[in-house]
């Protein structure tokens, strides 16, 4: 593969850990298609966004380390793109093997019930290794490595959950799915994003990616299928639940009559209970409880990071540095942030 360096790094360039990487699995597991971000900041240096949203800093030349190589010049890993979506039944393999990656044995499967018995989903733990293996933890909890090529053998088949009408819910957490037509406007493949609303009239749902822009899609209209579910807990996110502090959205004021609510923006509440027909939370602060619904709330932090400071900005927000490693959020209608960078 070659590596990433100052002579072609770009913004929207695919990429993976290369030789000098020590990040540990900041990238989500070996293999993993990251998307360059930002070119030109540190000499040497170029931030990387992952499919789990997190962005970091890498070496593209800084003390002679390279720690990225170019996805596309490899048959390894190639990346996740809407002309090569992972579809229902196709064999798991060094174009689509990713960390996340849902799986039912396949053709070549000769481990009896590992798995748990035809049938049952595992989950890709790890992406390809050198051997072109693969790591899957089963329902059971067990996990063994699977071939993925190895030996011209392949154990596994992808089985997708595309969003539908009957698993569309506010909150639920999403990648571009089969059908997937709309570009890079979710931030790049892989990228993970929010479901912010029930069916409209028209049977679209809204998602709100990292980036804060907020894009209708399709859930089966047409037998059009836009979205895939994300396993949550690979994510990294979970949906709230009762006794979590909460903050309200950066849009809360598009959801309901949240901010007639005792939470006002940078406040800290906590949820006492949970709605789970409707998706609203009765949220105790400043000794009043009030229901909101989900996509009105976010879980408390004291940290912010890049996306934050973009979704704020795409938003409306108005964001200034107030030195001592603070910075100011001004929403349009006047309330006031401050949080540590």
């Amino acid at each position: 593969r070659m590596r990433v360096d100052e002579t072609n790094a770009k913004d929207g360039l695919k990429v993976v850990r290369g030789k000098d990487w020590e990040w540990g699995d900041q990238d989500g597991g070996a293999g993993t298609v990251g998307t360059v971000v930002k070119e030109g900041g540190s000499k040497g240096w170029v931030v990387v966004r992952w499919p789990s949203g997190d962005q970091n800093s890498y070496r593209i030349g800084d003390g002679g380390n390279y720690d990225l190589e170019i996805s596309e010049s490899s048959g390894d890993i190639a990346p996740v793109s809407a002309s090569s979506s992972v579809n229902e039944g196709q064999r798991v393999d060094s174009s689509n093997a990713r960390k996340g990656l849902k799986v039912v044995r396949g053709k070549d499967w000769k481990w009896q019930d590992q798995d748990g018995g035809a049938g049952n989903i595992g989950i890709v733990m790890e992406g390809l290794d050198s051997d072109n293996w693969v790591l899957v933890e089963w329902p059971s909890g067990s996990k063994n490595k699977y071939r993925a090529g190895a030996d011209g053998k392949y154990d596994l088949e992808v089985k997708c959950q595309w969003v539908n009408k009957a698993n569309a819910r506010i909150g639920l957490k999403v990648r571009r799915g089969k059908d997937w037509k709309w570009q890079d406007q979710d931030g790049g493949a892989g990228t993970i994003g929010t479901v912010i609303s029930e069916l409209d009239s028209d049977g679209l749902v809204s998602v709100r990616w990292p980036s804060g822009k907020i894009v209708k899609c399709r859930v089966g209209g047409d037998d059009q299928f836009d979205l895939e579910i994300v396993d949550e807990e690979l994510s990294g996110v979970r949906p709230l639940q009762k006794g979590d502090l909460v903050q309200l959205s950066l849009d809360f004021t598009a959801h309901g009559d949240a901010a007639e609510g005792p939470l006002s923006v940078g406040d800290v509440g906590q949820i006492i209970s949970h709605d789970e027909s409707d998706k609203t939370y009765l949220v105790r602060a400043s000794d009043r409880t009030w229901w909101y619904r989900e996509a009105a709330l976010v879980r408390a932090k004291d940290k912010i990071t890049p996306v934050d400071i973009e979704a704020a900005r795409r938003t409306g927000y108005r964001i200034t540095s107030e030195g001592n490693d603070k910075v100011k959020f001004t929403s349009p209608n006047g309330p006031v942030l401050l949080v540590s960078e």
